[in-house]
């Protein structure tokens, strides 16, 4: 007792004396009675043994090998309680002294914080329900995004359970028979671990930890799930429903985030049903029947060909994965398509267009050859640690056409299935499938993307494109350098240097407007919602960029990156308001309503408006990528409802906070602009400010439409991160040089020159678009070409505002530092 006694005195004593210690020294600035986290200290020397005691158990893995154990988790939740203060750092310190007193067992700490036996079997009975959970009495689902486990999940949960005993058992005999020490075990007990926790007394509970199992294989069914239907050559994709294809009569539809309905997914279950492990030979799914005679059959039909025509392609999913289409390319490759075609035609001519270049047996003119069979592998390998069953690693299908003749019993032989645009009468085509397994033991399940993403080209373009940037960024870095090194430091040194009248009569140069670089600019108020809306742009893609980097944003989590994005904008309102609130005062204005209307509501309803005539088309046309009434009504809730009222919350403060005080006053008479040359004329340096930065990200541009309109997996998000760097390296130091030049010809209007000049980049944006929709996409129809205009004048838009913010605040802060190191009178 008395040990207990003096250990937790000396410990109170010795926490009592850093808190003394500390408060003293900082006893000048801040009172004693300010500081309000005195009794955090305890509280963090008590938690830090206890989080010493907790045993190490991992139950996550992100970002490839990086573990989270449930350690990480507690030191997590305790940054969050013992960081809401600022002298933590005090508390800190507190808590690794007794950390150490705890380590090396002095002041008898181990003793202090032993707890009584009725203390620890009453935690570990009222808290065991509400912190374990049941063992499961039925074999879960299996979804879209499971993998497929052979065992039950009853049975990894005696296995997961088995496995934790084994890790705890050393920390159980460590108990003293009068009481327990802190720990994990005995405060919490651990999930999945049901009634399994020795009591002081040596007694167990009743149940005991089942032995491992013998693990014999189950089969398991699998899903396969179809996607849109889209084509290289049209805009408008469809879903699968929107075809007379075979269609699954039972399943439930998985739900869809925000970004893959505004990409335009649309993911339903297939009729294509199969077991891990049993191989199917030519089943057949169903049979369409069509008669050329009757109305409604010919219109499907005539939209089959239609989309043959225009090689609309399948996107099936297995486990959250594409079902890829591998074939060789001309240089020897082999390339992985994430879909495959709906069919082929063969011209009048006897041309053979898309696949149908696959198979010589396609060959009649004028005739369509539809893929009515496919053939599928799946790929798995069976999990090593532990007997716990298989995971699916790729899934390949190779399209064929049959026609088959005995249609109740297919042996998917003989000749393709052709229909020729001159064919009357009765056609029947029979959909069938096989499938086969095979173990790879080579491909994990955490690079099991690998094969996809390896078999998309130009990796080495990716870093031709970085180097041309760099060395872009270089020279401008030089210029920047010398200029501000060199050139902008002589011309300080002399000014400062002029101390007489005559000599200040003598002025030249960029010191000469020194009474106006500060003048408000015209159309202030536009300008400032221009500053708003491209802060919040430009945040929103930095974070966006970071979050891919890392990883979270991947193809594999289907819509996420669009979803980041939009979520992240109306997020970001409040950066936009104070932004814009703080320019337009700088300016001298005075309608703040106005500038927060506007700020909310001029360049959000121009993307909106835009976005709802396309809309409209896609409606029209019945497109899958038609937005629903309900989504619509939740984008309008987020804006309205959500950034509307940040955008205010922002501008508040930023009209609440003093005016942007400038280094130098502004003179009441403006100073005439002398006449300037043709190179110093602000259209001319526009135009050559927006060509530097277009050349560090044209080439990645091409990658970005490429994903767009040509439906290819993009990937690259570490390339983009650092392409978005330069952009923003380069914007700057380019707007920088011209305006240092302009402000030698002693144009002091620099505002909106500095937003145009990097704004420009939008330009070479447009003009890179229309030369790729002609060059590169072979898109046809009114609709389609109405829409892919539509879509890229959003892109403008959004781009014009993202680079011309980053040119003014580059500019905005070179102007601010010149004039404040120089002696104006």
């Amino acid at each position: 007792m008395w040990d207990h006694f003096t250990g937790s005195q000396a410990l109170f004593l010795l926490l009592r004396s850093y808190w003394r210690v500390f408060s003293c020294n900082y006893a000048v600035q801040v009172e004693s009675a300010s500081f309000s986290m005195e009794s955090l200290a305890p509280v963090f020397a008590l938690f830090v043994p206890f989080y010493c005691s907790i045993p190490r158990v991992q139950v996550a893995q992100i970002l490839g090998p990086l573990s989270i154990t449930n350690k990480t988790l507690i030191y997590i939740l305790g940054l969050q309680l013992f960081t809401s203060g600022s002298y933590i750092w005090i508390v800190a310190i507190s808590g690794l002294v007794s950390g150490m007193c705890y380590d090396s067992k002095m002041l008898q700490v181990h003793q202090v914080l032993r707890v009584p036996s009725w203390m620890a079997k009453f935690f570990s009975r009222t808290l065991e329900p509400i912190f374990s959970s049941s063992e499961p009495t039925s074999e879960a689902r299996i979804g879209m995004g499971a993998t497929v486990d052979i065992q039950r999940q009853q049975r990894m949960e005696l296995l997961d359970r088995q496995l934790m005993l084994s890790q705890f058992a050393q920390v159980r005999r460590q108990r003293q028979q009068q009481g327990g020490m802190i720990n994990w075990n005995r405060l919490f007990p651990p999930l999945r671990q049901r009634r399994n926790i020795n009591f002081p007394d040596g007694r167990r509970s009743e149940q005991q930890a089942s032995p491992p199992l013998e693990v014999s294989e189950e089969q398991a069914e699998i899903e396969l799930f179809v996607n849109r239907l889209d084509s290289v050559e049209s805009v408008l994709p469809y879903e699968y429903t929107a075809f007379d294809f075979c269609q699954a009569s039972e399943g439930k539809r998985p739900s869809e985030n925000l970004g893959q309905v505004l990409f335009g997914e649309r993911i339903e279950p297939s009729p294509y049903k199969f077991t891990f492990n049993k191989e199917e030979t030519c089943k057949l799914v169903c049979t369409k029947t069509y008669h050329t005679e009757k109305g409604e059959d010919k219109q499907k039909l005539d939209f089959l060909k239609k989309s043959m025509l225009l090689n609309y392609q399948h996107h099936w999913i297995v486990d959250n994965m594409p079902v890829t289409w591998c074939y060789d390319v001309e240089d020897g490759q082999r390339f992985c398509n994430p879909g495959f075609p709906i069919g082929c035609y063969i011209t009048d001519k006897g041309h053979a267009k898309d696949a149908c270049v696959i198979n010589s047996e396609f060959h009649e003119r004028d005739t369509f050859y539809i893929f009515n069979h496919v053939d599928i592998k799946i790929y798995y390998h069976v999990v090593e640690t532990g007997s716990m069953g298989a995971r699916l690693v790729a899934a390949k299908l190779e399209p064929k056409s049959f026609k088959h003749t005995h249609i109740d019993k297919p042996d998917c032989s003989g000749p393709p299935m052709d229909i020729s645009n001159k064919a009357s009468g009765e056609i029947k085509i029979a959909y069938t499938y096989s499938v086969s397994f095979q173990e790879d033991k080579n491909i994990r399940w955490a690079s099991r993307w690998d094969y996809i993403l390896e078999s998309m080209p130009h990796t080495h373009i990716q870093w031709f494109s970085i180097m041309n940037s760099l060395v872009i960024v270089l020279f401008l870095s030089g210029m920047v350098a010398m200029i501000m090194l060199r050139t902008l430091h002589k011309d300080i040194a002399r000014y400062n240097q002029m101390d007489s009248t005559e000599d200040a009569q003598e002025e030249f140069g960029w010191k000469l407007v020194h009474g106006d670089i500060f003048r408000p600019p015209r159309k202030g108020m536009l300008l400032s919602v221009f500053l708003g809306s491209g802060t919040q742009i430009l945040i929103m893609t930095f974070v966006t960029l970071f979050f891919a980097c890392l990883g979270f944003l991947s193809p594999a989590n289907r819509g996420a990156l669009m979803t980041c994005a939009v979520v992240l904008w109306v997020l970001l309102g409040t950066p936009a308001g104070y932004v814009a609130a703080r320019f337009y005062k700088s300016f001298g204005g005075e309608k703040w309503k106005t500038n927060v209307l506007l700020t909310s509501f001029l360049c959000p309803g121009i993307v909106f408006a835009d976005f709802f005539l396309m809309n409209l088309i896609l409606w029209g046309e019945g497109s899958s990528a038609a937005i629903p009434f309900g989504t619509l009504v939740a984008i309008l809730a987020l804006w309205f409802c959500i950034s509307v009222p940040l955008t205010f919350i922002g501008a508040y403060f930023g009209f609440k906070k003093n005016a942007i005080e400038h280094p130098v006053r502004t003179n009441q008479i403006p100073r005439q602009i002398p006449e300037q040359s043709f190179y110093t004329k602000p259209l001319p340096g526009i135009i050559m400010g927006g060509i530097l930065p277009f050349g560090c990200i044209f080439i990645q541009l091409f990658f970005i439409l490429n994903s767009i309109w040509s439906h290819q997996m993009y990937y690259m998000f570490g390339f983009l991160f650092l392409v978005f760097i330069i952009l923003v390296i380069t914007c700057s130091e380019a707007t920088i040089l011209l305006c240092y030049f302009h402000l030698c010809a002693e144009d002091y209007h620099w505002q909106w020159r500095s937003f145009l000049t990097s704004g420009f980049t939008a330009v070479y944006f447009l003009i890179y678009a229309i030369h790729y929709f002609f060059s590169k996409l072979q898109i046809t129809g009114t609709a389609s070409t109405i829409l892919y205009f539509g879509y890229t004048m959003i892109m403008v838009l959004i781009f014009f505002l993202f680079t011309g913010t980053i040119g003014f605040f580059a500019c905005f802060w070179f102007v601010t530092k010149i004039y404040s190191v120089v002696k104006v009178d």
